[in-house]
């Protein structure tokens, strides 16, 4: 495999880019398969918005509502809380892929994503908990 030249800003020498690591390949099917998947749990939802009907947001009702419709509420929940582990599997894999364009870039986007992922499961989680305190 040769390395490659790629343009850079006009004036600037033109960066090397060294050839793909072939040990990777397996993360990066992975990745591609998990940004399919992610792209699933989220079109899911979105269609049950306009196919299901509305949950109340009282809890004896939307007791009821939950125990009538459990397929759907099932689905929805496992679509949110599933989201993050595809997420997590495609932030992995870009990160080492651009790791040999810009390491540093790449850690703080990979570091930012598994934050951004944990902050959103925990923030869900809180308000099931709250809504269960009521």
């Amino acid at each position: 495999m040769r390395t490659r030249l790629l343009p850079a800003a006009p004036g600037a020498p033109p960066m090397v880019l060294a050839p793909p690591d072939r040990s990777w390949a397996r993360l990066y099917r992975m990745g591609g398969a998990a940004a399919a998947l992610f792209v699933v749990l989220v079109l899911v939802p979105m269609i049950l918005v306009f196919v299901a009907p509305v949950p109340p947001v009282d809890g004896g009702p939307l007791l009821t509502y939950v125990a009538t419709h459990k397929g759907v509420y099932l689905t929805q929940l496992i679509c949110f809380v599933g989201l993050a582990v595809p997420a997590l599997v495609v932030l992995a894999a870009a990160g080492v892929a651009l790791s040999a364009v810009d390491k540093a870039t790449a850690a703080v986007g990979g570091l930012l994503g598994v934050v951004s992922e944990t902050i959103a499961l925990s923030l869900g989680s809180l308000r099931r908990r709250q809504w269960s305190a009521r």
